[in-house]
């Protein structure tokens, strides 16, 4: 995937995550805001994405992924990918 410097960016405000055994799934609602004037607690919500196993994982592993490349930047670094079990 790319990203034009054009495209809108959409901050988020806060996210639920939930495990649905009987599903096999894991749910993610990413809420957001749409502008800068908007109050962070009156986010939009987000949409409710199911999420294999095997997809949660590889985000997890991505955003911690892009995160150690922000480490030197910010004051906490990204903990170190160890393997799922």
């Amino acid at each position: 995937m790319s990203f034009n410097a054009d495209d809108p960016v959409f901050p988020l405000a806060g996210w639920d995550i939930q495990a649905i055994p009987s599903h096999q799934c894991i749910l993610l609602k990413a809420d957001y805001l749409s502008s800068a004037m908007q109050p962070v607690d009156q986010p939009h919500p987000g949409k409710l994405y199911a999420l294999t196993e095997e997809q949660a994982v590889e985000l997890a592993h991505a955003l911690l992924r892009e995160a150690q490349k922000l480490g030197s930047h910010g004051a906490q670094r990204a903990p170190d990918l160890e393997p799922l079990q």
